[in-house]
């Protein structure tokens, strides 16, 4: 039976898919601090895969040592932001995942120029801006 157990295990570690990772991603940033989702290597790997290095050395800094707030969830979207302290309406980084294995995130530097990656549809790009 301990044999069966393990081979088990092993076939569901095997089987994961990306979409099933993402959703445990999802659920587990749910209301909790952008900053405490990004200690989270999988989390990191996922953005920096849709996300140039430069902005991402940047869009990291601020989601992990900016202020920010627990992550909500509107539609099905877990999302939230990272910016930096006194200076939060210029300079933020947002990230959001949904339950489908879609990682998406912003990153505005002067206030007025969001950059988004992950290609985010019209319906969520309103969840990675300032203000939303």
């Amino acid at each position: 039976m301990y044999r069966f157990l393990q081979a088990s295990a092993v076939a569901a570690i095997i089987t994961a898919s990306p979409s099933a990772l993402a959703t445990d991603l999802a659920a587990h940033a749910f209301n909790r601090e952008v900053y405490e989702v990004v200690k989270d290597q999988a989390v990191l790997d996922a953005v920096r895969r849709i996300m140039p290095a430069a902005g991402f050395e940047v869009w990291s800094t601020w989601a992990k040592h900016g202020v920010s707030a627990p992550m909500e969830e509107r539609d099905g979207i877990v999302f939230g932001f990272g910016c930096q302290p006194h200076n939060c309406s210029t300079v933020h980084a947002r990230l959001a995942l949904d339950h489908n294995g879609n990682v998406w995130a912003s990153l505005t530097e002067d206030g007025r120029n969001t950059a988004y990656y992950g290609n985010p549809p019209d319906t969520v790009k309103p969840l990675l801006t300032i203000g939303d």
